[in-house]
């Protein structure tokens, strides 16, 4: 029963059927619930039929059973014993399940009993405390009322709901032929009954199934015989009984409802199926757009829910109506554009359909999908609940792992999948069972959670999901066909004459690029077995040679398809141009093999002459060491040794460069590792007569390759040659700014760089983070500011040529020294000293920022980094531009550097 936070009651079930605790609401079938019960009576048996949606379950659940506890049914004891259950996939499974709940036992030793007679459910009821023989002692001399088995007594009523899925699941129906469980549950059914009547036992069986099924009944012996002893075929329900279905449930929850609404609800029912489910559904979403009963429910209602157009409503209701369909979101507005009872169901389906990634999205923002994803997921789910049999759309029962299977995506897990589509078990929509439970806080599906549509009328009347399920059945029938080829294939022991012809192929190609088959969605489709592995393998197997066979049929008619593409024209003169080339080659080949060797060994000749030549560039020179060295191993390190030691530097660089760029993201060489070692060497004990200002921008260019080498394969070597390397030209960079006689102004940038590569790779202790910011910092020592302006002089430096960057970066890159050491109030001076004197490069943000960016790393990187918010702050308030600076600040926080608050 559907109970709101205010507990209100809805008395309109929706789709679903009606239960026990809601047959107060069941009106309209006063007369049919009596003739079911003197049937049953009578006869021990009956097989309630009708056509989809006419309300065969809820006659039981909320007729029969509730009359029959109530007394209103002539049996031998007031009690009764209620074992329901629905064949599904496994009909003995769940009629031992629902048995072994019924008489406290378990469920194998109930199933085990099942299977040794037919006549074992008798023996389990008359051996159990529900039953009492009439002849024992007590019943004779009339003292039973106070006799404790008397008391306990109870008759039997074995219901089997939704009867007709003894053949819509091939694992109980298949191939015409039924499985061995359905017969065993069958025969038990029928040999209950017959007992039943013939030892006048109080064990009833009652079955529930659509009429359009009852042909098929012939394949159960005995069963056909039964049905026309005892049938009940539910009638549909007239003007009168319609009006009590709609009007009493209302009256008895204490809502009110318009006679108008009723009026029009009766007008509007159609001729054929669906007519209860569909109004049952409409009446429930009027329930709720009447503010959960609290208002009178009105045409004004009903046409919210799509089911009558707007203009149709009184000019008071149109003018609420026009005010409520205008705060809709306009993709919903859409939905209203064709309106009738019959529409409801779709226009709730849809909005549903469209809302869903939103609310799975706000419920669930630890695992992010797309629209399209969750729009996927939803019409994936219902296509596997939904299949085509002897042309009639009905349910498909599975669980949500074996849909996740066949949906087959890395990205999407059985727990997304549910938490997708729980928006369609909800209170108020019931699309999907199991439902979500109004008192639960949580809503997840465990993957072997069985799924069901919960009712036929939604496949009729869903648009979308009639187009899914059509669309799934093409791809099931294709997929026979298919299935027929590729079996004549294997069987012929892979023949090539069994390959798919041209037409075929093309058809199949296309099926197999829509419909994107995997074992999961094969397996769905094979035939029912006990052993799901065994299944599933099956399937990898045929999929396996469904790709086989594909890929040779299409390698056989390659040259028939080239032909259709380019035409029998186009064809031969390509052929004999290729044959003319072909032969030209023959031609040449052994004239060129001749001088071949002598050609080679002339431009290798000549090419090593061109070494000693200034003019020829140091990448050229590189480029052909490294083809000698193919040729000629081990000549490339021997070579550049015996280099003069500036040539040697750059020449080393440059050939360790280009091996970089060939072989970046392969396995180490050891050509590579021997020119970086080489070029380390060198570098770590230089020559005395290099130039300090060679020295550095030479150390800076091999940092830069090592770091890119060792990016794509990290050792031990690289990281502490790196590590050399940088503390090296840390020592350079003091000597330039102790040593004014050898000063040079153009080394500024690489000044900037060495430092930025030390604070990255070297050890950079407190110490001589200290030192070095002591001498090159003007912050807090007139004498010293000189060498920084020297330096770093104010717009001598232009990098494009055009715009000038004031204080060359200088003031950067002693904020990057501060940043090391932790001290932000220094580095927040080094900012203003950017923004007073350098205006026209602060508002080049992009460059800017990404300097401040790299400060910011260093308070990271220093383990600074609660000091980071603090700078972000000062940058926001001294800052024109707040839409950078919030772009400035996300970076920081994707980075890592700070959290967001």
């Amino acid at each position: 029963m559907k109970i709101t936070e205010n507990d209100n009651i809805c008395p309109y079930p929706g789709l679903r059927s009606f239960t026990e605790e809601e047959s107060l609401y069941f009106k309209g079938r006063d007369l049919q619930v009596d003739q079911i019960a003197s049937l049953l009576e009578q006869n021990k048996f009956l097989m309630v039929t009708g056509a989809s949606g006419e309300g065969k379950s809820s006659l039981i659940y909320g007729g029969l059973i509730p009359n029959a506890r109530a007394g209103f049914f002539r049996a031998r004891f007031s009690k009764w014993i209620v074992v329901s259950f629905r064949p599904e996939r496994s009909p003995i499974s769940n009629l031992s399940g629902s048995l072994a709940t019924q008489f406290n036992q378990q469920k194998a030793t109930v199933e085990t009993e099942l299977r040794r007679g037919f006549s074992s459910l008798i023996d389990l009821y008359t051996n159990s405390g529900f039953y009492v023989a009439d002849d024992e002692e007590g019943r004779q001399t009339g003292e039973f009322g106070n006799n404790e088995s008397w008391r306990r007594a109870a008759n039997l009523l074995i219901l089997v709901d939704q009867f007709e899925e003894f053949f819509t699941n091939p694992e109980n129906f298949f191939d015409e032929t039924p499985s061995d469980d359905s017969q065993i549950v069958i025969n038990l059914i029928l040999e209950t009954a017959r007992i039943s009547i013939k030892r006048n036992l109080p064990v009833y069986v009652v079955c529930t199934m659509r009429s359009d099924y009852i042909g098929q009944c012939a394949a159960f012996r005995g069963l056909p015989e039964y049905i026309g002893f005892s049938q009940f075929f539910v009638p549909r329900l007239k003007r009168k009984d319609l009006k009590q279905v709609i009007e009493e449930p209302a009256l008895l929850s204490g809502n009110k409802i318009s006679q108008r609404l009723i009026e029009r609800l009766v007008f509007d029912i159609a001729e054929g199926v669906d007519q209860l489910p569909i109004l049952q559904h409409a009446l429930s979403q009027i329930w709720l757009k009447a503010n959960r009963g609290t208002e009178e429910m009105d045409l004004v209602h009903y046409a919210m829910t799509g089911g009558m157009p707007a203009d149709e409503l009184p000019d008071d209701d149109r003018s609420n109506f026009q005010n409520w369909f205008f705060r809709l979101p306009e993709y919903q507005r859409a939905f209203y554009a064709n309106t009738g009872l019959s529409k409801v169901i779709e226009i709730h389906a849809n909005i549903l359909y469209e809302t869903a990634w939103e609310t799975y999205s706000l419920e669930n923002p630890q695992n992010p999908i797309t629209k399209q994803e969750a729009k996927w997921i939803i019409a994936m789910t219902f296509s596997c609940l939904t299949k085509i049999d002897n042309s009639r759309a009905v349910r498909n029962r599975m669980t949500l792992n074996e849909i996740t299977a066949i949906i087959n995506s890395p990205k999407i897990t059985s727990e997304i999948a549910g938490n997708v589509i729980n928006i369609y078990r909800l209170e108020g929509n019931s699309f999907i069972h199991p439902f979500a439970s109004a008192e639960s806080t949580s809503h997840q599906l465990s993957g072997d959670a069985i799924l069901d549509i919960t009712h036929e009328s939604l496949i009729r009347n869903w648009n979308k999901l009639n187009i899914w399920a059509n669309k799934e059945f093409e791809f099931y029938s294709t997929y026979l066909d298919f299935k027929k080829q590729l079996d004549r294939w294997k069987e012929s022991g892979n023949k090539r004459s069994y390959l798919l012809p041209l037409g075929p192929l093309t058809y199949f190609e296309n099926w197999n690029r829509n419909c994107k088959p995997n074992s999961a969605w094969i397996a769905r489709y094979l035939p029912a077995s006990e052993d799901a592995g065994m299944k599933l393998k099956e399937a990898d197997e045929i999929l396996l040679d469904s790709k086989e066979f594909l890929r040779k049929s299409a390698k056989k008619e390659a040259v028939s398809r080239a032909f259709m593409k380019y035409g029998p024209q186009k064809i031969a003169t390509l052929l004999a141009i290729a044959l003319m080339l072909i032969l030209s080659g023959f031609y040449w080949y052994d004239a060129d093999q001749k001088k071949n060797q002598n050609i080679l060994e002339r431009i290798r000749a000549e090419s090593y002459s061109l070494l000693e030549k200034s003019e020829v560039g140091i990448d050229e020179k590189a480029g052909y060491l490294l083809s000698e060295e193919r040729f000629n191993p081990g000549s490339l390190i021997s070579y550049l040794k015996s280099r003069p030691f500036n040539e040697k530097v750059e020449l080393t660089t440059a050939v360790y460069k280009q091996l970089i760029y060939l072989t970046k993201g392969q396995q180490q060489s050891k050509l590579k590792s021997d020119l970086s070692i080489l070029l380390g060497d060198v570098l770590s004990n230089p020559d005395k007569s290099a130039g300090p200002g060679f020295l550095l921008s030479a150390n800076n260019k091999f940092l830069i390759l090592l770091a890119m080498d060792d990016y794509y394969g990290s050792d031990v070597q690289k990281d502490d040659l790196l590590t050399t390397i940088a503390d090296k030209n840390e020592s350079y960079v003091l000597d330039f700014f102790r040593n004014r006689a050898i000063y040079s102004p153009e080394l500024s940038t690489e000044i900037n760089m060495a430092i930025n590569m030390w604070l990255t790779f070297g050890i950079a202790s407190h110490q001589k983070l200290t030192e070095l910011t002591s001498v090159i910092s003007p912050l807090n020592s007139d004498k010293e500011e000189d060498a920084f302006n020297k330096y770093y002089p104010k717009g001598r430096f232009e990098p494009d040529g055009r715009a000038v960057l004031d204080f060359n970066g200088g003031y950067h890159t002693v904020a990057s020294l501060y940043a090391a050491l932790g001290d932000v109030k220094a580095v927040e001076w080094c900012f203003d000293k950017i923004l007073k004197n350098n205006m026209r490069d602060y508002f080049e943000l992009p460059r800017l920022f990404n300097n401040h960016l790299n400060v910011i790393g260093f308070l990271y990187q220093f383990d600074h980094r609660k000091e980071v918010p603090e700078l972000l702050k000062w940058i926001s308030n001294n800052t024109a531009d707040n839409s950078s600076v919030t772009v400035l600040r996300n970076i920081v926080i994707r980075s890592g550097y700070i959290t967001p608050l």
